[in-house]
């Protein structure tokens, strides 16, 4: 593993003499070799900028979104688990703006089968917005228009109060 180094901190020129130059004279940097990065596994899903406490979970998050992403792309319909993430649309309201939510990533925390248009129709609920049920078969049709608009942005609620965007 990749060791740090202690560096002096240099002291500008227009520095010597002044108060700043006495305090920063016994200030160590600790500098990181430039490859440091490439061999400290990163806890981070590079997705959806989610933290793991391991770097396999990261790497799994990594390839299962990819996957979903993948088959979405394909017209396929995947199978969605818990803690599996999406995106998900904005929903704007002009009669309970309160119920404003911005779209982008999701996770899932719920999917079961309801009745539309007299089918059975896979629907999935996410930790942003635990009160809704999202058609995932229109969803899932959407996913790479929304990961073009949102990118890695998390969706989350965004509430508008003022009254004439909420009925009473």
């Amino acid at each position: 593993m990749a060791q740090l180094k202690r560096e002096r901190v240099p002291i500008r020129r227009d520095w010597r003499g002044s108060a700043l130059a006495g305090l920063i004279a016994n200030c160590y940097l600790l500098v990181a070799p430039s490859d440091m990065h490439e061999t400290t596994p990163s806890l981070h899903c590079t997705e959806t900028a989610r933290t793991f406490a391991t770097s396999k979970e990261a790497r799994t998050s990594e390839v299962r979104f990819r996957e979903i992403q993948a088959a979405c792309d394909a017209g396929r319909l995947p199978e969605l688990r818990k803690g599996d993430v999406i995106y998900v649309d904005t929903e704007i309201y002009l009669s309970h703006g309160r119920d404003d939510f911005r779209g982008g990533l999701a996770e899932v925390i719920g999917f079961r089968m309801e009745i539309s248009a007299g089918k059975p129709v896979p629907f999935v609920c996410v930790a942003q917005e635990r009160d809704t049920w999202h058609n995932w078969q229109m969803l899932s049709a959407a996913q790479k228009k929304l990961r073009a608009e949102f990118g890695k942005k998390w969706a989350h609620p965004d509430p508008d109060h003022r009254p004439e965007f909420n009925e009473c």
